[in-house]
């Protein structure tokens, strides 16, 4: 059947639609495909599920163009059973069908296909791409396989997108209310996390809808509407008490908290449009709680802080109080960061400060605030030093050894730094050499 489909030699042929109009009748009418599936997925038959779904979604690409034209019910509820399936490859299949009819102008296709249907595929999306409800970690993990579940939810993005253009703040609307609800009611937390998750990919298409300007009246209402769900939703993530908002969250599971980092970062441009400096602020301030709160955390809250204060550079330092705020948030950042042990984490934060302080106008005191962030790393590197000694008789004792280890941090540290300190009117970095040249001097001695 899926050979006979995908044959071109028929196309738009009158023998063609009605072949087509006989399976789809056979599908609403005889259980075709239905009938067969059910018991092979009660059978735990992988295979046979596997090519009953790619007969079902190579009908639905192939002929695309016509059954959007038809109400096809039973076709619809179909597919929709299909992607709620219980194996993760079956229902991959069927994603391909989604993004397939999203190719057709609403104009062309009937009611059953247009909005409504959509949001029961982000309904059936955020159900599949939820994590177990019993999950910890991966490596204690035993009925789902990772590789599958992370490369589900990589397929989802483009389906969770396309529908976000044609639901627009329905679709905002919906999944902030799926978060709020979920924790109102202290319900499974794996609904909240796979709200953040469908809010985060679409992060980019929901700010350009938010930056956006002029269109129409309707445009209008849906930016503005929009954005107060935005901004509400990031007043209701990290409250009036960051510590406790932060707490909050990780005691339902740190995935939650991981995933409001990732929210937090991704809606950067919108935070910098809409919110004043103090909101800014105190959204570093939540993620630089989280940063400590849990060790799977901590990466994505650095990642987080490296686009707030990117994407953000700009609102910060245009503030009146940017010479001592800036300067300051990002010591006190650059200080929380250097007392973990995760490199990736001091990069991503390193990075970002430095490139918010080289954007205050006034020179003189982007340069100190550069050299503030210089210091507190050389004094760490400093004390590393001290416990490695110059010529070890016998290898290295595990104190020594992990003072190389903080050492190499603390160095490639430096090194973004210097990359990133660049201002267009000048390059501190000779003005470094100075406070660095000792350092690795004496660290080339070991």
């Amino acid at each position: 059947l899926v050979e006979a489909l995908v044959n071109p030699t028929d196309a738009c042929t009158d023998a063609r639609r009605v072949s087509c109009e006989a399976l789809l009748h056979a599908i609403s009418t005889g259980g075709f495909i239905s009938a067969p599936l059910h018991f092979a997925t009660s059978q735990g038959w992988e295979d046979t599920c596997h090519a009953l779904t790619s007969v079902l979604c190579t009908l639905v690409t192939e002929e695309v163009d016509y059954c959007v034209t038809t109400p096809s019910d039973a076709l619809l509820n179909l597919l929709l059973q299909v992607q709620n399936h219980p194996q993760i490859k079956v229902g991959c299949l069927v994603l391909e069908c989604w993004l397939t009819v999203q190719d057709i102008p609403t104009a062309q296709r009937h009611g059953n296909w247009k909005a409504p249907l959509f949001k029961r595929v982000v309904e059936c999306l955020m159900n599949q791409m939820a994590y177990p409800s019993h999950f910890v970690n991966w490596e204690e993990e035993l009925e789902v396989d990772e590789s599958e579940f992370e490369e589900f939810r990589q397929m989802v993005r483009d389906v969770l997108i396309s529908s976000y253009f044609l639901l627009r703040t329905d679709y905002v609307k919906s999944l902030a209310q799926a978060l709020i609800l979920t924790q109102q009611h202290s319900t499974s937390w794996v609904v909240e996390e796979a709200a953040l998750y469908a809010l985060t990919v679409s992060s980019r298409e929901v700010c350009a809808r938010i930056k956006a300007r002029g269109g129409g009246t309707l445009a209008s209402r849906d930016r503005e509407e929009t954005t107060q769900i935005i901004l509400s939703l990031a007043q209701h993530l990290c409250g009036t008490d960051q510590t406790a908002a932060i707490q909050s969250m990780l005691s339902r599971h740190w995935l939650v908290l991981s995933g409001a980092c990732d929210l937090i970062g991704a809606y950067s441009a919108a935070w910098s449009t809409k919110c004043t400096p103090e909101s800014i602020y105190q959204l570093l301030k939540c993620l630089c709680i989280a940063l400590s709160a849990h060790p799977m955390v901590e990466q994505a809250a650095s990642w987080a802080l490296r686009s707030m204060m990117i994407g953000c550079a700009p609102k910060l330092v245009a503030d009146s109080n940017a010479h001592q705020a800036v300067p300051q948030y990002a010591k006190e950042a650059m200080e929380d960061v250097l007392s973990k042990q995760d490199e990736q984490s001091m990069v991503n934060v390193a990075e970002g400060c430095t490139r918010l302080v080289v954007q205050i106008p006034d020179g003189a005191t982007s340069q100190r605030a550069i050299s503030v962030l210089v210091a507190s790393v050389v004094h760490r590197c400093d004390a590393a030093l001290l416990l490695v000694p110059v010529t070890p008789e016998s290898g290295f004792s595990e104190q020594a050894s992990d003072a190389v280890e903080a050492l190499d941090r603390y160095l490639r540290v430096l090194q973004v730094i210097v990359r990133f300190c660049e201002r267009n009117d000048s390059h501190p970095a000779s003005d470094f050499l100075n406070v660095l040249w000792p350092l690795l001097e004496t660290a080339s001695q070991r």
